[in-house]
């Protein structure tokens, strides 16, 4: 049997003070030019539109070969609690001359696209990364960007929140009342207009919503990597209040091109640099971790370099939890973790992998996990396969499992996907079984889980019932080799994730 792997899960994050004092109120801060080919800032779109979405059309160029699939284990990540640091840092930017910008403008209300010249500004600004209610029970200026990777799989992620956006952007901008949010939905540079939409940072609820349910996912199929460094580029030029505390949400699964791989020469790293000095903290969201080297060096280097946070979201289920988390952590950690209770306090309680989330925002020190990257079980040896594997998603209708699938955005596989039977049935040795424990989120596979449920080739005639026994502690979800089998409303369907494991 081959050996375990283990992982420590989340990073230590240095937290820098707020002032004592309110921060001056400079002119915006736009974007330092970057080498060679450049875009003009749409800094000045806040003023003529207070919400614009801006499309970006590519350059055409060939795709990158496809990264080879990852080898091995994952990589083992220490988690401290985090350092406070003293003082606050300034954000400078210099004077910008940017050739004309190819990307456009549009107001959600109009139909035809209106383009915004760029403009040229210094600014200097000292603004706190972290958040605090003051004395007088004020609410600081708070800018949170939200970027999404709608490649792939990753077009699931922003369906999770597609599906519950009233609420979700609804609750933010009622809690938090100084507010104003960006989204960035983007692909990579072959995927046409695909490339990159954007609406502007809004304290409008309804332009919000209305950006996320109408922009289209950009497809792709599991190509590496992503045009990240764009949107680290194109998320500078957007119209940051010069005293609020600004942070960038940005959720992937894969890595950035380096500056020699893409049209416009850009290198991530010197863009991470630049929104540092803008003190935009990043939080680095991490999906469909397989323990490549590659994308979690990518997503722990961006966190670091900003103040911000790596943290991993192992079921795109959890979006919505996560984005409040990070949008209380910006008022501080009172109430963040007023949060948190909250979500300890329902009916399922918290999963270990929120529970992470939390512990890497709060500074905590997270257990260390043994996870079975190599699917190799046995019955005494029940080790959690690794959390991202598999997605789990709620049907809502009573529908057949490829026309879900595709509903979600996701590329239809026979044998991917895995139905919750919630009755007792007859189920044949061949097929995969994957157990979720109701109490933690944990999934587990193999020959373990195929014990815990009493399925073994010597009673394989015999129908197994949900909810007995051993099985009163776990959702059991079957292999499905149907296109046709209906899925039941009010259950859930697991699905094994397209993209996973195939980064470097």
């Amino acid at each position: 049997m081959p050996p375990k792997r283990s992982t420590r899960v989340g990073t230590s994050r240095s937290v820098v003070t707020p002032p004592t004092a309110p921060a001056a109120a400079p002119a915006d801060v736009v974007a330092t030019p970057v080498a060679k080919r450049t875009r003009g800032s749409a800094a000045a779109a806040a003023a003529a539109n207070p919400d614009p979405v801006s499309t970006s059309p590519p350059t055409k160029r060939a795709k990158s070969t496809p990264a080879k699939k990852a080898s091995g284990g994952m990589v083992s990540v220490a988690t401290t609690a985090a350092t406070p640091v003293t003082g606050t840092p300034s954000a400078t930017s210099t004077n910008v001359t940017p050739t004309t910008s190819s990307a456009t403008t549009v107001n959600p209300t109009t139909v035809n696209p209106t383009t915004v010249s760029p403009t040229t500004t210094t600014t200097t600004a000292s603004v706190p990364t972290t958040g605090a209610i003051v004395a007088d029970g004020s609410m600081p200026d708070i800018d949170v960007v939200i970027s999404f990777d709608t490649t792939g799989s990753m077009g699931s992620c922003i369906n999770e929140v597609r599906h519950h956006v009233q609420a979700l952007i609804g609750r933010l901008f009622s809690e938090l009342v100084t507010l104003r949010i960006g989204v960035v939905a983007h692909g990579d540079y072959d995927h046409g207009d695909m490339l990159c939409k954007q609406l502007d940072l809004t304290d409008r609820p309804a332009t919000v919503v209305g950006f996320i349910t109408a922009t289209a996912n950009s497809g792709g199929g599991c190509t590496w990597p992503e045009a990240y460094e764009y949107v680290l580029r194109e998320v500078r030029k957007m119209s940051w209040r010069p005293a609020a505390i600004r942070a960038l949400v940005m959720i992937g699964d894969s890595y950035p091109h380096e500056a020699n791989d893409n049209p416009f020469n850009l290198d991530w790293k010197f863009e991470c640099d630049e929104l540092k000095k803008m003190n935009v903290a990043i939080y680095a969201v991490q999906c469909l971790n397989s323990g490549a080297a590659k994308n979690l060096n990518f997503y722990r280097t961006i966190a670091e370099k900003t103040n911000g946070y790596h943290i991993f979201l192992d079921q795109f289920s959890y979006v919505r939890d996560m984005l409040l988390a990070v949008a209380f952590r910006q008022c501080g950690q009172v109430r963040l973790t007023a949060y948190e209770q909250e979500l300890v306090a329902r009916p399922r309680g918290m999963t270990q992998s929120m529970r992470r989330m939390f512990d890497t925002m709060l500074g905590r020190q997270s257990a260390v996990l043994d996870i079975n990257f190599d699917g190799s079980t046995s019955v005494t040896d029940l080790r959690p396969c690794p959390p991202s594997k598999y997605q789990v998603l709620e049907v809502t209708a009573a529908v057949s499992i490829k026309a879900f699938v595709q509903s979600e955005g996701l590329t239809f596989k026979t044998g991917k996907g895995f139905y919750e039977f919630t009755k007792p049935e007859q189920i044949s040795a061949k097929k995969e079984i994957v157990l979720m424990k109701t109490s933690t989120g944990e999934l587990f596979e193999g020959a373990a889980a195929r014990a815990i449920a009493g399925i073994t080739a010597a009673n394989e005639a015999r129908k197994v019932a949900p909810g007995v026994g051993a099985l009163g502690q776990y959702r059991a979800f079957v292999q499905s080799t149907s296109v046709n089998r209906k899925l039941v409303a009010g259950t859930g369907f697991l699905y094994e994730a397209e993209d996973y494991g195939q980064a470097e």
